[in-house]
Order: C-alpha cells, then structure tokens, then sequence
C-alpha cells in the first residue's frame, strides 16, 4: 500500500512538472542590436510564446520600468507598445535622441523567477560643425605675404566624422578645384609656388579639424571648404574665404585686385 502511494505521488508530480514546463512563456526572438539614426523612430523587438497569464514588462538601462503590458507608466509620451502579431510586445521610441541609448531589457514575471531579453540600442548622430556661422555661412579671413594663416572645423557626430579639406578659387579666377596638397601649381606657368599645408592634432577633436596654411603666397587664396562625413547622411560643410593682402597680385593671365581703386587702375591700364 505504502509503495503504491509512493509511485502515485512521483507519477502526479511528473504530470503537473510537465505540465508547468509546457505552459512556461520564453522569448522566440534572439538577442539582436538596434541601430536608429538621431530623430528616427527605434523600434526594440520583444515576440513572447506561451505567455499565460503573465505580464511582459519593458525597463531601460537604469532599471526604470517604462510599460506593463500594453500601457505606458512613464511620463514619455514617445515610448509605446507595438504589437503587430499576438506574440509581439515591441517598444517602439519615436524622436529618438543620443540620451536614449543604451541596454534595454523585455522582461516576463513568471513564478519561479523573472526572464529578461536584453536589446542594446545605438544612436547614431549625423556629422555637424560646431563653429558654423548659421547666419554667415562662409566666413573671410584677411592675411598678408608670408603669415601663418588656421582655419579651424570643429565637428561632431557619432561615430567621429572624419574631416577633408578642399580648396575652390576666389571669385574671377580660372583654377579648378582642387585637394589641399602640399604646394599649388602657378598659373600660367609650369612653376610650383610654394604653398605648404599641414593638418593639426588639437588636444580636444580629431585630426584634420585645423587647417594651417604656412607662410601664406599670393597663390594660396581661395575659397577653403572643410567636410566632414562619418557614414551618416548628410555631410556637413563648411567654407572659408582666405584673401590675401597685397598691392597688386599678377596669376599669368589674371591681375587681382583688391580694393576698388586699384580695380579701376587695372582697368584703366589694361586699355593700353
């Protein structure tokens, strides 16, 4: 009798296991990462099978809860509840901003202990110049025969934009645009006028933010645009005007001038 009461127990037992085995929810997604563009909406995946009746529950990286089921607790009115199937407890978080990133977790409270899926949102942030005039957008720099002339890009972005530098003639001339190199072809003849440039390493920013044009010729004016890309559209650009000073500046086939008297003078000359 007593054995027979024994192998009931075990056999009761082994049923009612299964049983809670069977109906225990699980996540039916696997651990994945989010990747979202500044300003877009993130959508965080959560499918749950076999959910019962217990509750899944959305927290962020401090631990806040953020939703029960389908309700929002949080005052953030850009975080809802997605559920295009049965199964599915997304986290949808609209206008997303750099603050938002970090390891949020879908969470299911069951009885024995409570099941968490971990998804890590990254934001990514287009490139931007953070000494941009937004009023004027291309900004002059006056300088004379032989100085040492900065022009500075301050970017940011993640990941870190890189920067480029490219130089565009002044108005009235004929050169192309071209990459800053070491030195500038002359024109109008097959001489090199030196014109040397090197790109700072600042202790704050990355490299290629300064510019720095040495010992500065009358063949280094123009037009110097700065951009700065890091895979995230748009680039952002910026353009300073670098004039250099001097009576008068012959280029071969051009004779610049820059104060309007001295135009004239060149015009009135040119008659003869």
């Amino acid at each position: 009798m007593g054995e027979d009461l024994v192998w009931w127990i075990t056999f009761s037992l082994t049923l009612l296991c299964k049983d809670i085995f069977a109906s225990c929810p699980i996540f039916a997604a696997p651990v994945i990462n989010i990747t979202v563009v500044e300003g877009k909406t993130a959508k965080l995946p959560c499918s749950v099978q076999s959910l019962g009746e217990y509750q899944v529950f959305w927290a962020d990286k401090f631990s806040t809860i953020l939703t029960l089921d389908e309700k929002r607790v949080i005052d953030d009115e850009r975080m809802e509840i997605y559920r295009p199937y049965t199964s599915d407890w997304n986290l949808l978080i609209r206008d997303v901003k750099v603050e938002d990133s970090g390891c949020y977790t879908c969470r299911i409270n069951t009885i024995q202990v409570v099941k968490t899926k971990p998804v890590e949102l990254n934001v990514l942030v287009p490139p931007r110049i953070l000494n941009k005039n937004e009023i004027w957008k291309k900004k002059e720099i006056l300088t004379k025969v032989g100085e040492t002339v900065n022009i500075t890009c301050i970017v940011s972005g993640i990941p870190t934009p890189r920067v480029k530098w490219y130089r565009h003639p002044l108005k009235n001339t004929v050169e192309g645009i071209v990459n800053v190199t070491s030195e500038i072809k002359r024109q109008g003849s097959g001489e090199r006028e030196s014109c040397i440039y090197t790109v700072e390493k600042p202790d704050i920013g990355m490299e290629g933010e300064i510019l720095v044009i040495h010992k500065i010729s009358r063949y280094c004016d123009g037009i110097y645009q700065c951009v700065a890309s890091n895979g995230v559209p748009p680039a952002a650009e910026m353009e300073t005007a670098v004039i250099v000073e001097c009576t008068y500046c012959c280029t071969g086939i051009f004779i610049v001038y820059r104060t309007p008297l001295l135009i004239f003078i060149t015009k009135y000359l040119a008659t003869f």
